[in-house]
């Protein structure tokens, strides 16, 4: 199965000729190695199993002189085509082709004279099963032409160029007419190219307009397979309304490599040096030669060599290299070592900064704080002293700023509104170190480490439970150095439960024992989740404040009436505490009086009810005590 889809586009293998080492190369003593880089269309014999797409520049063969195809009518495809060479397509093998008024070459001979459908619906997409798209067929770009007004038997011509194995065979469309009363000012120029050996198929849009006029102006560029799941199609020319002028499209076998198919590159004694397209090579001083080469098995069973060569030459008879490595950027007041050096003893070093002599000669340079700059060294071999090498780096220092104090933990216990301003901690933080430094805050240490989504504004925060965590950041002002911290906010409220609150002396000792925290606590925190918080209780404002001395649970009240102080603590936040207060009264079991006189009254309908006021005892009862 091939599932190729004609959206990718690659940018390798745009090589014009079949083999190409590059051009010579000249390098000095400063540049003992160099890359090779060798260009191929691609490489003969790979698996057309499935293609890429590529869109290379280069020259067009003879769009005239070739042999004509007959075509003198409309929609109609051509008599068989017998092709110069054998020619593998989607893993089939082939030596004629059929060619359409229309802009198709299939290998599909059964269409041979038949009537090519011109029709193309917006949704006719590569891959389809429409009539008017043939299985293993190029469509290269398929439109509505008409080779009938003014027939010329070479108007659609074919021609073969280049040498065996590497020849390619062109068919042309040469200046056709679009079909169409309102088309015919409008002409195509295009050709479809196959590359021998290799299986590379090529269409080339020397000038294919558009008219919208006939057939909504549809084309398209692409190839199909034995299948619908064979298909490639180029970026932006499935079926549409589009032009192209000089454009160019490749489609290059991407299948497995043919393992009797060789890429290597030699030197000059015959010494394989590598098998890629790109090779290193260290050459010594005057020229050296160096050959790509292809070789694969013709059809006839026999092995071809293609190959192609590069020159290097070497001026100079040094061979130093130096690498300072990359510019270094330093936090720290550490000393910094350069090195320099080459290896070879006899090589002689000058060291500078900023392009000014240090006065150091040796292969290491020592640099420390606070000397930033440009440090460079020239190094030659005595021997060849005219080729000097040099190398520079860039050595920068910079201030590492550090928490002078931990910043604050912040509460509101109601003043605030919930809203913090976190710029308190800036002087606290800073300390006495650069007033350049900034201080910047932020939700997470991931954030604050690299320096991204601050809080802004930071001096009007609005907090978004009941704690949270806050990270300040400190920084030089390239923001390359930087230490951070953490601090809590959080907020705390203490509610004043009903005062005075009345408890009943139920033994009338003058005392009673009460659980605070069952009885008053769910209503000081009025809401507030009871795990962040803690709530104690004093007899006394001073231990409120301080925590001190707190009342155990139970506790005996002894005094009536008592004042109670209720400190409720964040447990996120050192010292955020609020203080509320409430009397407590004991109250006595009231006595029962003098027995109060029977009461009297009338039934006046003799029926044995009536009604009594049970309250003209309360009197009698309470004692007159109300």
């Amino acid at each position: 199965m091939v599932l190729i889809f004609g959206i990718t586009r690659v940018n390798a293998q745009l090589a014009c000729a079949t083999l190409d080492a590059g051009p010579d190369v000249t390098i000095d003593c400063s540049t003992p190695c160099t890359d090779l880089t060798a260009s191929i269309i691609g490489l003969p014999n790979t698996n057309t199993a499935s293609y890429i797409v590529a869109e290379p520049a280069c020259p067009l063969p003879p769009i005239t002189g070739g042999n004509p195809s007959n075509i003198t009518i409309d929609d109609r495809w051509s008599n068989v085509i017998n092709l110069p060479f054998q020619f593998t397509y989607f893993q089939n093998t082939y030596n004629q082709v059929v060619v359409a008024a229309n802009g198709q070459v299939s290998f599909n001979l059964g269409l041979a004279g038949t009537f090519n459908g011109w029709a193309i619906n917006p949704g006719d997409l590569i891959p389809n099963n429409q009539p008017n798209f043939p299985l293993n067929t190029i469509y290269g770009a398929f439109h509505d032409l008409d080779p009938s007004i003014n027939p010329s038997a070479d108007k659609i011509n074919y021609l073969t160029t280049g040498t065996a194995p590497y020849r390619q065979f062109v068919v042309n469309f040469n200046n056709v007419r679009h079909f169409g009363s309102s088309c015919t000012g409008f002409f195509t120029t295009q050709q479809i190219i196959l590359y021998e050996s290799l299986n590379v198929i090529e269409v080339n849009l020397i000038d294919k307009p558009a008219c919208t006029a006939w057939n909504d102006g549809l084309a398209v560029v692409g190839i199909m397979g034995n299948n619908l799941s064979e298909f490639a199609v180029p970026p932006g020319r499935n079926t549409g309304v589009w032009t192209a002028t000089n454009e160019t499209w490749r489609f290059l076998p991407n299948g497995p490599q043919d393992p009797n198919t060789v890429f290597e590159w030699t030197d000059q004694l015959g010494n394989v040096i590598g098998n890629n397209l790109t090779v290193n090579v260290c050459p010594a001083a005057g020229t050296s030669t160096y050959t790509a080469s292809i070789s694969f098995q013709l059809p006839n069973g026999t092995t071809h060599v293609l190959d192609d060569d590069v020159v290097v030459t070497k001026t100079g008879t040094g061979n130093i290299v130096i690498d300072l490595g990359p510019d270094i950027d330093s936090c720290s007041t550490a000393p910094i070592l350069l090195d320099a050096d080459t290896g070879d003893p006899n090589v002689v070093y000058e060291w500078f900064l900023n392009g000014n002599p240090l006065g150091a000669f040796g292969p290491t340079y020592t640099v420390t704080f606070p000397n930033s700059g440009i440090y460079s060294v020239d190094a030659y071999d005595p021997a060849d002293p005219a080729c000097v090498v040099s190398d520079s780096i860039e050595v920068n220092y910079y201030p590492q700023p550090v928490i002078d104090s931990p910043p604050l933990d912040l509460c509101d216990n109601g003043a605030l509104g919930g809203v913090f301003d976190l710029t308190v901690n800036d002087a606290i933080v800073r300390g006495a170190q650069d007033p350049n430094f900034q201080i910047s805050y932020y939700n997470t240490q991931l954030d604050a480490e690299g320096g991204i989504n601050p809080i802004v504004p930071a001096n009007a925060y609005p907090i978004g439970g009941s704690w949270e965590t806050i990270w300040v950041r400190i920084q030089e002002p390239s923001g390359l150095c930087y230490a951070v911290d953490s601090f809590i906010i959080g907020t705390v409220a203490a509610t004043q439960p009903a005062s005075p609150t009345y408890i009943c002396d139920q033994d009338g000792d003058g005392q009673v024992t009460l659980n605070l925290n069952a009885t008053y606590s769910a209503s000081i925190l009025n809401g507030q989740n009871p795990l962040d918080f803690t709530v104690t209780y004093h007899d006394n404002p001073g231990d409120a404040g301080t925590g001190n001395n707190p009342l155990p649970t139970p506790y005996t009240i002894t005094v009536s009436p008592m004042t109670m102080y209720a400190r409720v603590v964040n447990n996120h936040v050192a010292n955020c505490f609020a203080v509320t207060q409430f009397d407590i009264i004991i109250e006595s079991i009231p006595g029962v009086g003098t027995p109060p006189d029977p009461l009297v009254s009338c039934d006046p309908d003799s029926d044995g009810y009536t009604e009594f006021t049970l309250h003209d005892a309360d009197f009698a009862i309470t004692g007159g005590d109300p």
